[in-house]
């Protein structure tokens, strides 16, 4: 393969039309500027309403970008084909960032971040990065056909336990751990509008549990305990102590994340759940579910509640006022050991490519 004045003998496709946002689209645009520049790379990317158009460093790439509101649907059977294409004819190494992708060979890499695609109990559907049966059929296709990568250890178990459903085998799962890299110092400092202030950077995809926040936070306001709600969301019911964001851009979430008090989260399941990693890179103490996503990372630096009740919420809330200098102690401690045994975007990439 020649391009520009470069000859490549290595050569990778990437189907990333899956990550058109949140922290797909993080992780997608982080992997991409970490492209190792002895290889050529096509990379198939999304493009659509509210999509962020994902863009490459480098002069060793070619970009597709195909609407998402058809390829990913309608014309998927043709994009597999495409794809396929470049992978058996042309002798390409495919990294499925998606979720999935059909494969014929065994030179394809699979790196899963939607939970809901493992998840046997999850509604399916299609759309929306629901499952369903077509879905399914290319994520067990993949899955056999490649080196797969997930993000966290509940992660890797979810998984295992899909395969042994489905009578999978592929003794090549591997976890890597992503880290990010946040540079507070470009970050420009945002006046707190509450004594203790909880940001949650949610979604408005049904598993972040949005309701559960309102009414927690709204109902607490009643007893006094100043404190009050930052959330990425559209108005959906008023009390004084909770401030709609809408869905900002991502500077803006650091911005914010990093001029508040507490990271809060109501998220019934995460595959990765980057803003609490974001939370431990920022040291900011968390009030989390008591559930394996959020624990395999904030360890012993969040208080947890239990069953999604307000009496759990409110307990752990007072709890953790009451101890703030404790936990921001711990927080710190807890950063030192995820950045020790986290891998940077371009390991990601020389263990996609061993």
């Amino acid at each position: 393969m020649t391009f520009g004045n470069k000859s490549f003998k290595k050569k990778i496709i990437i189907n990333g039309i899956g990550c058109p946002y949140s922290g797909g689209y993080i992780v997608l645009q982080n992997l991409l500027n970490s492209i190792p520049i002895d290889y050529f790379v096509m990379a198939f990317l999304p493009k659509g309403k509210s999509v962020k158009i994902a863009k490459i460093n480098g002069n060793n790439t070619k970009v597709y970008y195909f609407n998402i509101k058809y390829w990913s649907m309608l014309f998927r059977p043709f994009y597999e084909i495409i794809k396929l294409y470049f992978v058996i004819i042309r002798g390409y190494k495919q990294i499925n960032i998606s979720n999935y992708g059909l494969c014929l060979n065994n030179n394809n890499v699979l790196y899963i971040h939607n939970l809901n695609i493992i998840d046997l109990d999850v509604k399916t559907g299609f759309g929306h990065g629901n499952a369903n049966v077509f879905t399914r059929f290319l994520l067990n296709n993949s899955i056999r056909h490649s080196k797969v990568f997930v993000q966290s250890d509940h992660m890797a178990i979810l998984l295992l336990n899909y395969m042994k459903k489905k009578k999978i085998f592929n003794k090549n799962v591997i976890t890597i751990k992503p880290i990010l890299d946040i540079d507070v110092h470009l970050n420009k400092p945002i006046e707190k509008k509450y004594k203790y202030q909880f940001f949650y950077p949610a979604s408005n995809f049904p598993h972040k549990n949005i309701d559960f926040a309102l009414k927690c936070f709204s109902e607490v306001n009643s007893k006094s305990y100043d404190v009050g709600l930052l959330i990425t969301s559209e108005k959906m019911m008023f009390s004084s102590n909770i401030s709609y964001l809408g869905q900002i851009n991502y500077n803006e979430v650091i911005n914010i994340l990093n001029s508040s008090d507490f990271l809060f989260f109501s998220s019934e399941r995460e595959t990765l759940g980057l803003p609490l990693l974001e939370g431990i890179l920022l040291e900011k103490p968390a009030l989390l579910p008591n559930l394996a996503y959020a624990k395999e990372i904030y360890g012993d630096a969040a208080v947890y509640y239990n069953n999604f009740s307000f009496v759990e919420f409110e307990r752990a809330l007072k709890y953790l006022i009451e101890n703030f200098n404790y936990y921001k102690n711990k927080v710190r401690l807890r950063k030192s050991l995820e950045i020790e045994k986290r891998k940077t975007w371009t390991q990601h990439w020389e263990e996609f490519l061993k």
